[in-house]
Order: structure tokens, then sequence, then C-alpha cells
């Protein structure tokens, strides 16, 4: 963000974005998986209700 702002190029910026990208696929992946882990444990002990 702060080199965004700057007048000068970007230095490195397809890098950059990759590893924005890469850290935002891993977080998705991270948190898809826990939300299916907890789900399954809550359904096989019953306490997830059905509204």
């Amino acid at each position: 963000m702060r080199d965004a702002l700057a007048p000068d190029p970007v230095e490195h910026a397809v890098p950059r974005l990759l590893t924005v990208l890469a850290l935002g696929a891993l977080g998705l992946l991270i948190g898809g998986a826990t939300i299916v882990r907890f789900l399954r444990r809550a359904r096989s002990e019953g306490t997830l209700s059905q509204v």
C-alpha cells in the first residue's frame, strides 16, 4: 500500500501480488477446512440445531 502511494513506480509488483493471492488462497483453504471440521463434529454430537 505504501508503494502505491509513492510517486515512484512499484518495484516487484508481480511477486507482491502473487504473495497476496497465495495468502488469500491459503486463508480460504484453512478457513473452509476448519468450518467443515466443526460442522461434522457438531452434526455427529447432535449439537447442530435446525432452524
